[in-house]
């Protein structure tokens, strides 16, 4: 029982910073961003050139990463999506020619550099693994549940108790109103994507520790955070946590009892089945009331 709990946490936090990124952006930009998984990789790419190639500390190197994705983000924000705002079909297929831009330049780059196209390792700082309660954890495991944890709860701090979250908050609800009251619309559009592209580069940090980074790796995990954003409601991050924790656990759930080959399909029937009763998620109410 707590291996599935341990485990659940695990592949759940993997998804967490970069499916409450997406939702955030959603919610308060109305921007469907499926570039948004090559921010992802982009950040952790970053992190192994840092520390792979050049040596630096990874603690310094996780800092450090998530900077350039989030002035490229801004810039993407400023220039491309803004005026696509509301406008879910043009935001969808800007951000497809985004991907196909962001992965081809990923290729060459890493090409040129005569480091090869297949996944890259990011050199770990843990090593073994620890017990609890007679399970054993491996430590990088461990890290990246914590970070995932960590991501989230400084998230809802700074929505729920900082006068800009409160703002950005607002904007969310409704936009002409804020935009009446004073409130920098734009301004909050260019924090809230900063902040959702800092959050995948982070997740991509963190996770190609773990499992690596390579040109299409943004894919499936921003596949399957968009499940887990869809079963809980487009653009509601309470949604998104709770369907992240679903997708997460049924997995771990379906590869204990039945086979780890069966996992993708059983998640996929569990989006289906609650699409056909919830057809706008579990908390898809939120985005009507917005």
């Amino acid at each position: 029982m707590l291996s599935i709990i341990v485990n659940g946490l695990f592949v759940s936090m993997t998804l967490m910073p970069m499916a409450v990124g997406f939702s955030l952006i959603f919610g308060i930009l109305r921007i469907a961003n499926l570039a948004h998984g090559e921010l992802f990789m982009l950040g952790g790419y970053m992190v192994w050139f840092l520390v792979a190639l050049h040596n630096v500390n990874y603690w310094l190197a996780l800092l450090v990463a998530p900077i350039p994705v989030i002035i490229l983000g801004v810039f993407l924000e400023r220039y491309v999506f803004r005026q696509f705002r509301t406008m879910l079909l043009p935001s969808l297929i800007v951000s497809v020619g985004l991907i196909l831009i962001l992965q081809t330049g990923v290729l060459v780059t890493v090409d040129l550099m005569g480091q090869g196209l297949g996944t890259q390792r990011i050199p770990s700082p843990f090593s073994g693994s620890f017990n609890l309660l007679g399970v054993f954890i491996p430590q990088t495991r461990a890290f990246v549940t914590l970070v995932g944890i960590a991501a989230l709860v400084a998230l809802l701090a700074f929505l729920r108790l900082t006068l800009l979250g409160k703002t950005i908050r607002a904007c969310a609800q409704d936009p002409e109103a804020a935009s009446v009251h004073g409130i920098d619309i734009n301004r909050n559009g260019v924090i809230v994507m900063a902040i959702g592209t800092g959050l995948a580069a982070l997740s991509g940090g963190i996770n190609g520790v773990v499992f690596g980074v390579g040109p299409y790796m943004g894919f499936g995990f921003l596949l399957t955070a968009l499940v887990a954003v869809v079963v809980g409601g487009m653009g509601s991050l309470l949604g998104t946590v709770l369907g992240v924790l679903i997708i997460g656990f049924t997995s771990v759930l379906t590869s204990q009892f039945i086979g780890a080959d069966f996992s993708d399909v059983v998640v996929y029937s569990v989006l289906f089945a609650l699409l056909v009763f919830r057809p706008n998620g579990l908390f898809g109410y939120l985005i009507h009331s917005h």
